[in-house]
């Protein structure tokens, strides 16, 4: 001990302090004057475990942070290495993020599969949820990696669970497109549809299945992949997958109806979609335009009842006109196609039959799925009228987005006339605009000004 020590000390309560802190002990009398009695060095144990654990601790994190790194970057070779040397496969991020969810979104398939085999084998928790019920199957449905999903299925990752978006494995294997990881999810939640997990028919937060994501997003062979396996989905939809996948032979179940909601049983398909079908965007436009054109009139007199299949008719018209718009969100291709195939004039002509609906007061402005009483058909109708003239103002605003030769297109087909009187029926209303209502004033203005665009 250095007398400099007590020479910068001169209080023995601080110098008292600093020996203990320092590890060395000391004995004090009881006398009140606190002098330091049979003072005794002894080795500084107390200071040497805080040590080891330190050094232990910042091992450890050294050990987890490289692991974390090498799953993600799927360096199978590493990830056993640090395995062996004591790195922990359940170690939890803040995020609740373990080291099975970042193997889980690899990059790379096959060291993905490598690296999730060696998590598994020593012990990962396959169950393990983060902070927002984002499973490991969860990213690798959503990174469409097929084997990775199968493995972690195999070893009990539980398909029963939503994210934060309310999103099923199968939701976000549809959103990736491919054929093979959508049937994967949607074979092992099929037998969840009569439970309170997620099932094929399965509502995220958006209030879409995974039919619905497939759909929007032009991926056929997903679309396919649940058609294959059992799920329930629309006539349009059906044939949308059938028109747009190449050797699409259908196993049963279709109707002659051209809304009802169809059924392929498991197995429908003879093929193999993965291998032997090619997607057709254009196809998929084609389809909905011919929907578009196809539409039935609904009946203006408020004393006529309107049977089911005019509700399921206007239903199906604005699944084509929403899932028209967005696929010509963001997309010139698809743009340019919608307008070659005639697109334009139906959407005005959406926009023009919904003006009396507007000019009706006391609407009911909130689509639900709830069984209705029949003196609310009408009420329900007029609903779905607005949502459609918004999505038709939508699919219309995109259309004329960044094409100089489709916004005049558009603008000849007479929207910005129809557009200017939504607006007026809009600026007039006695109560402010709510709901829908609101949403077709924005939608309607934001199209106005794309299309009155000079350039």
């Amino acid at each position: 001990m250095s007398p400099l020590e007590l020479l910068t000390r001169p209080s023995l309560r601080k110098y008292a302090a600093f020996l203990q802190e320092s590890g060395y002990f000391g004995e004090f009398s009881d006398d009140g004057d606190h002098q330091i009695a049979d003072l005794h060095l002894k080795q500084p144990e107390l200071a040497t475990s805080k040590a080891r654990d330190a050094a232990a601790d910042e091992k450890e994190t050294r050990i987890t942070a490289a692991l974390v790194t090498a799953c993600a970057t799927g360096r199978v070779g590493l990830v056993k290495c640090l395995l062996q040397c004591g790195a922990d496969p359940n170690h939890t991020a803040r995020d609740g993020f373990t080291p099975l969810h970042v193997a889980a979104s690899c990059e790379s398939e096959k060291n993905g599969v490598g690296v999730l085999k060696a998590l598994l084998r020593a012990g990962a928790d396959p169950r393990a949820v983060t902070a927002a019920g984002t499973t490991a199957a969860h990213l690798a449905a959503a990174r469409g990696a097929a084997d990775s999903l199968t493995l972690l299925l195999i070893h009990g990752c539980p398909v029963d669970t939503t994210d934060g978006d309310k999103q099923s494995v199968t939701h976000l294997a549809a959103r990736s497109g491919g054929y093979l990881v959508t049937e994967i999810a949607a074979t092992a939640c099929a037998p969840l549809r009569n439970k309170a997990g997620a099932g094929l028919e399965k509502k995220d937060a958006w209030r879409r299945t995974a039919a619905d994501w497939a759909l929007l997003t032009g991926n056929c062979c997903a679309l396919l992949a649940l058609v294959d396996s059992g799920a329930r989905i629309t006539k349009l939809s059906h044939a949308i997958a059938r028109s747009c996948v190449v050797g699409f032979e259908s196993g049963g179940g279709v109707t002659d109806s051209p809304n009802e909601v169809v059924r392929v049983p498991n197995g429908g398909s003879s093929q193999n979609p993965s291998d032997k079908k090619t997607t057709k965007t254009a196809s998929v436009i084609s389809r909905l335009v011919d929907a578009l054109l196809s539409r039935d009139d609904l009946p203006e007199n408020e004393g006529v009842v309107l049977k089911q299949e005019t509700l399921e008719s206007a239903l199906a018209f604005l699944q084509a006109v929403t899932t028209l718009k967005e696929l010509v969100c963001g997309n010139g291709d698809n743009r340019n196609a919608a307008v070659r195939l005639g697109a334009v004039a139906p959407l005005v002509r959406a926009v023009v039959d919904s003006l009396p609906t507007l000019r009706r007061e006391e609407l009911v402005v909130s689509l639900r799925g709830d069984a209705l009483p029949r003196d609310s058909v009408h009420q329900f109708t007029n609903s779905v009228t607005l949502q459609i003239a918004c999505a038709s103002c939508g699919a219309l605003r995109n259309l004329a987005y960044a094409n100089p030769v489709n916004r005049e297109a558009v603008r000849l087909a007479g929207a910005v006339d129809a557009l200017e009187v939504v607006l007026s029926i809009l600026d007039k209303d006695a109560t402010a605009p709510d709901g829908t209502r609101k949403q077709l004033a924005f939608v309607a203005n934001s199209a106005l000004v794309n299309l009155k665009r000079n350039e």
